[in-house]
């Protein structure tokens, strides 16, 4: 590729990474070590623990003060007693510090609230909230949905979605760059460019460039469709309870129980790449057979 071509490319990556960067939002969702507690770690609370479940997030209130805080956890039935019991505390501890932000704790037992969640494939609410009040005044939006008990964790973007649709303020879940939908476009557009830039060659010479060309197939397919990004990390993927028959959101963390499934996901991710390589070993078979030229001139 020539330094022009280069130059190009390099400028149209970083116009798209700066349209990336957007303003401040006004609610955000943060998830810390918290999102990792398990039951056993909830009932046996130390001071390490306790302060790493409880005051973290207080200290990230008073550095964004306008900002709602999300903590999941994954309580059972007894450490959920155990953790209302703390939350209390905390509650009562912290009223009338300065530059404490209030709690505001209440159950999410009603109807209404349970039929939200339910709305969204989740059949109890599955979350810890802690939503601090605005540090110097009150809230324009207070949220008041706060403790449910369950025994699954599920993603932050569903709850973050909710939260959206039941307090009217904007959500924004912190996600690496590369993650960042202007960034992903940026990278389709620029890796289907090499691809028309390049076809012509690998028909010519399939040899020569193979290594190249499947590379640049295999970046496309990950970064157009994402799949493979949501069938190892976190994103839930929604069915129904083997046991109960009920609905259930459940992580692709490529757990034993669904680690096949991700596989085939994976695989499937890459049959795309797999079918242009062939295409183009034919292409350069077909051609290779009438005439000594190729069609196609770069």
């Amino acid at each position: 590729m020539s330094d022009s071509r280069a130059c190009f490319f390099g400028v149209l990556t970083l116009g798209f990474l700066l349209a990336a960067a957007g303003s401040g939002p006004d609610v955000e969702v943060l998830r810390g070590h918290t999102a990792k507690l398990g039951a056993s770690e909830l009932l046996q609370f130390s001071d390490k623990s306790f302060r790493r479940f409880v005051f973290d997030p207080l200290e990230a209130a008073q550095r964004r003060p306008y900002r709602l805080v999300l903590l999941l956890t994954v309580p059972n039935s007894p450490a959920c007693g155990m953790l209302r019991k703390a939350l209390g505390a905390v509650k009562r501890a912290v009223q009338g510090v300065p530059g404490v932000p209030d709690l505001f704790f209440a159950e999410l037992s009603s109807e209404k609230g349970k039929q939200s969640f339910k709305d969204i494939g989740i059949s109890h609410a599955p979350v810890l909230l802690y939503v601090p009040h605005q540090a110097d005044g009150e809230a324009k939006n207070p949220v008041q949905y706060r403790i449910e008990s369950m025994e699954h964790l599920t993603d932050p973007e569903v709850v973050a979605e909710w939260i959206a649709q039941n307090s009217g303020l904007p959500v924004h879940i912190p996600q690496p760059l590369w993650k960042n939908p202007n960034v992903q476009t940026a990278a389709a557009v620029l890796t289907g460019l090499a691809i028309l830039y390049k076809l012509p060659a690998v028909i010519r010479n399939y040899d020569h460039h193979l290594i190249y060309f499947f590379g640049v197939m295999c970046a496309y397919v990950f970064t157009f469709s994402g799949t493979i990004y949501n069938a190892i990390h976190g994103v839930p993927w929604y069915g129904h309870n083997h046991h109960t028959g009920e609905p259930e959101v459940f992580m692709g963390e490529m757990r034993s129980q669904y680690g096949a499934e991700g596989i085939v996901i994976v695989v499937l991710n890459l049959v795309p790449a797999l079918l242009f390589i062939l295409l183009t070993a034919w292409v350069r078979l077909f051609y290779s057979h009438k005439a000594p030229y190729y069609p196609f001139k770069v």
